[in-house]
């Protein structure tokens, strides 16, 4: 398995969900790779029942296909994904039951400073305004 006491003690563990948190180059994916195996090979889990999520598409895309070249089967019913692709999936799927319809639109960052720049006279924050530039001020508070 070549992974060191951590990165096994995190493979094997099945009382709940498992967060890996480490810097770049440590084997994070390496460690959620084997820990899927280890759930589908050892504890009969059905990789549609298996969630990994990461912060980037780059990433999410890398462990999907390091995952299904380490398994040798296709994994079209696990959820691999970002972070936001997976929520909006949820909302797309569940967000009917409070009140989302399933063709609402995510904005991009362009929209999302629109309206926050013409709500933020209304936000009260006027000590972190930077006045020669409220959309600096914007991207400060809400994109950092």
């Amino acid at each position: 398995m070549n992974l060191n006491p951590e990165q096994k003690q995190a493979v094997e563990h099945t009382d709940g969900p498992v967060m890996v948190i480490a810097g770049s180059g440590t084997g994070k994916t390496r460690v959620i790779i084997h820990r899927i195996a280890y759930l589908i090979n050892s504890k009969n889990v059905y990789p549609e029942n298996i969630l990994a999520l990461t912060f980037s598409k780059k990433a999410a895309e890398e462990m999907r296909i390091r995952t299904e070249e380490y398994l040798n089967i296709p994994l079209e019913e696990m959820h691999i994904s970002t972070f936001h692709a997976f929520c909006e999936y949820i909302l797309k799927e569940y967000g009917s039951h409070i009140g989302i319809s399933r063709d609402f639109k995510v904005l991009e960052e362009i929209n999302k400073k629109i309206i926050l720049r013409n709500l933020f006279p209304g936000l009260k924050l006027h000590y972190y305004l930077l006045r020669y530039d409220p959309t600096a001020t914007i991207e400060e508070l809400f994109f950092c």
